[in-house]
């Protein structure tokens, strides 16, 4: 037979295969008159088993037999073949759609009733409710094995068998029997050997590949499906695998498999197995690859110094060109070990730390395949700091600032490092000044000429003599209005005048022998305390207080002690 044929043929046959797998039910219909065709009325007046052919889904009244006497009249018919030579018959179960023609049909009984072996066999009476009259019904009769000999169905025994209604000593004489309708619904599995095939092996690496099948046939049942492999392709295989146990029709199912040497051959096959048989697929071959070292790429830190502040991450990236299941390993000398298993191809690692400043750390990675252990080149840095800047002044959003000021920050180099370096930046990057020779602590630059009630934006940037740069957050800040200015030189100019006026009430007070020069006293005292009254917005209280308080008092008590002991004048005189 040409190959163009065969193909075909070999496709349906399968498709054949398969929808007789899949089925668990047959339905067969009358086809022929059995033995017993007793029954005196049918409509149409046809071959009995004419009226009496449609399955479940009957006509009613419109075709039917009929029978009214009771006796021994029974009425038998033929049946299709079922087509399911070969398969396991679990039940066969007739039905029929049957009325009683009478209002009590429940005094009137029947028999659904089988010949087979040439011996007829009976069911149980069945008695059609009441509550039915006047509609047909669908009654039932099983028989799970065949009653001449007790044993389980086969195709033979159904293609030979008859069955019909009979009435016996179910009822009363002289009622109508209609039926309608009779059927057969056999019960069966059928399980054949699966039918399989081996297909190519894809993602081949140096130490794996995946092994790939088609199941065209399950043969119905459970199935399992799976693989054998080794290096040689013949009985008895070195390696076999299950993929699973319920494998479908007309799927395929694929293995992974690992731990191949490389750049050797390997045969496989895929293999089905059910309750009837084990079935194989062609023996095919594939060549495992060279195997390629992994390698560490975009390692942290990169160089032998590294400027950061504790913590810090070690990190590094794993790439491996066959994509095995890499293990990684990194190992610090400062005895840490840190470990990585079942890690994929291109993977990235960080391991967190902590190190003291001026420490001299060294650390290497090793990188395992399943093939080959690799390790890295051994990379090291040591640890420095960054200088930090806090405590701006101007600090952010401040307002009302002299336009006088001076801007400083403070210096917390962490080293003890020399030829520090502190720069001064407005926002748009112009150099306002340079300090050097910065120690820890406050840096400030010289007085600002600023505009009045102006808005200004700066930030600081601190070096020092290993070059390493740390810049601040910019800090905006607005100068106060020129009307504050003017207040605060009237109030120098009271200061001032008030002062003179002091000095001078105080001499002519303490110079004066006179009884007025206590009261010039007075007003010298006064007058010092209305200057501290002034200077206290402007200084702090802990300097004015403990100073210009005790002296004002001192003077206006020398002044009274003038004033209350002086001689008048005329009583001088007198004397």
């Amino acid at each position: 037979m040409k190959k163009s044929i065969l193909i075909p043929i070999l496709m349906l046959a399968f498709l054949l295969m398969a929808s007789i797998a899949s089925a668990d039910v047959v339905t067969i219909l009358p086809n022929a008159n059995g033995d017993e065709v007793d029954w005196r009325d049918e409509i149409p007046a046809v071959a009995h088993y004419l009226n009496v052919d449609e399955g479940s889904s009957h006509d009613g009244h419109t075709t039917r037999a009929s029978e009214s006497w009771i006796g021994s009249r029974d009425e038998y018919y033929h049946f299709q073949d079922t087509s399911i030579t070969g398969c396991a018959i679990s039940n066969v179960r007739v039905s029929v759609a049957l009325m009683v023609d009478n209002p009590n049909p429940e005094d009137y009984g029947f028999l659904i009733e089988i010949k087979t072996g040439g011996t007829i066999y009976e069911g149980t009476c069945i008695y059609q409710p009441s509550e039915e009259y006047p509609y047909y019904d669908i009654f039932n009769e099983d028989w799970a094995v065949n009653p001449a000999d007790s044993q389980p169905w086969e195709d033979a025994d159904i293609d030979a068998l008859q069955a019909g209604i009979g009435f016996n000593t179910c009822g009363l004489d002289g009622r109508i029997h209609y039926l309608t309708a009779i059927w057969i619904n056999v019960t069966y599995s059928c399980v054949v050997a699966p039918i399989l095939t081996t297909n190519a092996s894809t993602n081949v690496n140096s130490t794996g590949a995946t092994l790939n099948g088609f199941l065209s046939l399950n043969g119905s049942g459970q199935t399992w499906v799976g693989f054998t492999y080794d290096k040689d392709g013949s009985a008895p295989w070195t390696n076999n695998v299950t993929v699973s146990d319920s494998q479908a029709t007309a799927t395929t199912f694929s293995q992974i498999v690992t731990g191949l040497d490389p750049n050797t051959k390997y045969y496989f096959q895929a293999w089905a197995n059910n309750s009837v048989g084990f079935t194989t697929g062609d023996v095919l071959n594939f060549t495992t690859g060279a195997n390629n070292d992994p390698v560490i790429s975009a390692r942290l830190p990169a160089d032998n110094v590294l400027w950061q502040n504790s913590p810090i991450n070690i990190s590094f990236d794993v790439d491996d060109a066959d994509d095995q299941a890499l293990t990684v390993d990194l190992y610090v000398d400062t005895g840490e070990h840190v470990s990585w298993s079942a890690q994929s191809n291109d993977s990235s690692f960080y391991y967190n730390t902590s190190y003291a400043y001026n420490q001299s750390v060294s650390w290497f990675v090793t990188m395992n395949d399943g093939v080959t252990n690799i390790t890295s080149s051994s990379y090291d840095f040591t640890m420095w700091y960054y200088p930090s800047l806090s405590s701006p002044s101007p600090s952010n959003t401040e307002s009302q600032v002299s336009y006088a000021t001076t801007l400083s920050i403070t210096l917390d180099m962490t080293l003890d490092c020399t030829n520090n370096t502190v720069w001064f930046y407005w926002s748009d990057d112009t150099l306002i000044e340079k300090v050097e020779n910065a120690g820890d602590g406050l840096v400030s630059t010289s007085a600002q000429e600023l505009a009045f009630q102006n808005s200004y934006s700066w930030y600081a940037v601190a070096g020092n003599d290993n070059g390493q740069n740390t810049t601040s957050a910019t800090y905006s800040f607005e100068t106060e209005s020129q009307e504050n200015i003017i207040s605060i030189n009237a109030s120098q100019f009271t200061i001032i005048l008030m002062m003179c006026l002091f000095g001078f009430w105080f001499y002519v007070g303490y110079s004066s022998e006179k009884k007025s020069g206590g009261a010039f006293m007075l007003f010298a005292g006064a007058t010092l305390f209305y200057i501290e009254v002034i200077l206290l917005p402007y200084v702090s209280v802990i300097y004015v207080i403990p100073f210009i308080s005790p002296l004002a008092i001192f003077i206006i008590l020398l002044g009274i002690k003038k004033f209350l002991y002086t001689e008048p004048e005329d009583t001088k005189t007198r004397d």
